[in-house]
């Protein structure tokens, strides 16, 4: 996995910075690549008619980067990281942001059966990382977390709910916290 691209600090820190891009689009074997096309067919597709198809594809390949560069910073030296899982998890948060976004919009009911399922899928497997090892949580979050911010700013101008202050807001903090979580990694091996 190493010779392939995956994500590990000693290499990505010292100059292969492009690992944080490859490591998407590795797998640790036929199982891992199955749950996650399986997850991003299911999440994507949602959110590809939601955002369209040059959206979808830049919240799924920035939250996968993102998810990464947090693996990077929780783990340090530890961990050797790939998979979309990151990516998928921004689809999710992308998914999660708009329907929230849009609740009155969306009939009850279906609005109850995706945002609760999304989020619940979320959560448990957010949860089922905490319990087997080499499931790397912190790009799961790090994910999470750039799709509901990118779900919010990228989010169609005829669904949008939000003022233009409160998109610049989310801009500026979006922002800030890239850059901290950039200064705050540890120092290469």
């Amino acid at each position: 996995m190493l010779q392939w691209g995956a994500n590990v600090s000693p290499a990505t820190q010292n100059g292969q910075w492009w690992r944080l891009g490859t490591a998407v689009f590795l797998h640790f074997g036929i199982i891992h690549l199955t749950l996650n096309v399986w997850a991003l067919w299911d999440g994507g597709q949602w959110v590809e008619r939601m955002y369209g198809h040059t959206r979808f594809l830049l919240i799924f390949i920035t939250s996968g980067l993102v998810g990464n560069l947090f693996s990077l910073t929780f783990h340090g030296v530890s961990v050797v990281s790939a998979g979309a899982s990151g990516g998928i998890f921004g689809v999710y948060g992308a998914l999660l942001s708009y329907l929230w976004l849009n609740r009155t919009r969306v009939p009850l009911i279906e609005f109850r059966w995706i945002f609760f399922g999304a989020a619940i899928f979320s959560l448990l497997t957010i949860l089922f990382g905490f319990l087997v090892d080499g499931i790397d949580n912190a790009a799961h979050g790090g994910g999470l977390i750039t799709g509901l911010v990118l779900g919010a700013l990228l989010i169609p101008r005829d669904a949008r709910q939000l003022s233009p202050l409160s998109l610049a807001c989310v801009t500026i903090m979006a922002s800030a916290a890239i850059i901290a979580l950039w200064v705050s990694l540890p120092e290469p091996a």
